[in-house]
């Protein structure tokens, strides 16, 4: 299981993970949003 991480900057939510000393961007959203586990997932 990856672990994610979040950033709040209004009017945005911003989730990423850390891997070694790489960040990724895993999905922005706005605020108001439900965030659902999908959204988290890897497209193909």
């Amino acid at each position: 299981m990856r672990r994610y991480r979040q950033i709040v900057e209004q009017p945005c939510r911003v989730f990423y993970r850390v891997e070694g000393e790489a960040i990724f961007i895993v999905h922005v959203m706005r605020g108001e949003r439900i965030l659902r586990r999908r959204d988290l997932t890897r497209k193909p």
